[in-house]
């Protein structure tokens, strides 16, 4: 049985057997509990995450942990912050050296325009490994918001800024976006199950000094956003899992959340 369909009978399951809130049932496929090193709902607030083996220490983003997220609450960035400021991580074990599946999801709370830029997600220490989206503007000369996925600033590594289409987008959407990091010198991305990036970096591979800080959501670039489900595996998942997984929690939403938000 594909772990997609173990999260809906788990979910079904609860729900009838039990009193308590379905959503209670961890939405992470139970193969791949043993393999969680970090877990946020934002359940329980923004200070206390499920799990954190890594024993992360948060930096507190400018943000409110409100209603409306994907199937509870969720991590919320207006638009007015007059500094913007995303949810930072910091562990030596976020580093690119290791297995990692960075996952989580996230959704716009306006409409874009052709100048909107944002971020979504960036592993820093020694340099960055960052996605995000830049908008129209002189950068690159890009004519509308484009899809970014940067390896830089990584000494021995050579520089990637790899630019991979339009990325226009429209509030209210849930989305999900992950990053892979495998064999020391490999970096993919997908968003909402389908690949966008798979990059062999070259120089060198990367090592136990690089990364350390990981960054999700507005940084430097400030667009209203909600953030939610942020899912941290000592695992690199496959195509097949992370287009599962996907799937499986767009499932699991339709029947937590029939009206939707």
């Amino acid at each position: 049985m594909r772990f997609g369909h173990v999260i809906l009978t788990c979910l079904l399951l609860t729900s009838l057997l039990y009193a308590g809130d379905p959503a209670d049932c961890l939405r992470i496929p139970p193969e791949l509990e043993a393999r969680v090193l970090y877990y946020h709902s934002f359940a329980n607030g923004l200070d206390q995450p499920e799990v954190n083996l890594l024993k992360a220490k948060l930096q507190k983003p400018i943000a409110q942990v409100q209603p409306g997220g994907l199937t509870g609450p969720g991590l919320a960035f207006a638009a007015d912050a007059k500094k913007p400021q995303g949810m930072a991580l910091l562990s030596p074990e976020f580093r690119p050296s290791r297995p990692l599946t960075i996952s989580f999801w996230w959704r716009f709370d306006a409409p874009m325009k052709p100048e909107t830029g944002f971020h979504l997600l960036t592993l820093r220490g020694g340099g960055i490994i960052a996605n995000f989206v830049r908008g129209k503007g002189k950068w690159c000369g890009l004519r509308q918001p484009t899809y970014v996925q940067q390896v830089y600033y990584f000494k021995g590594i050579n520089n990637r800024n790899q630019l991979g289409g339009r990325a226009w987008l429209e509030p209210g959407e849930w989305h999900h976006t992950v990053m892979v990091l495998r064999n020391a010198n490999r970096v993919q991305v997908y968003w909402d199950g389908a690949l966008r990036t798979d990059y062999a970096i070259r120089g060198r591979a990367f090592t136990p000094s690089d990364g350390g800080t990981l960054e999700i959501g507005p940084n430097g670039r400030q667009h209203p956003m909600t953030i939610d489900e942020i899912l941290v595996l000592d695992r690199a998942l496959d195509a097949d899992e992370v287009h599962a997984y996907a799937t499986a929690v767009r499932h699991l939403r339709e029947l937590l959340t029939p009206a939707h938000d």
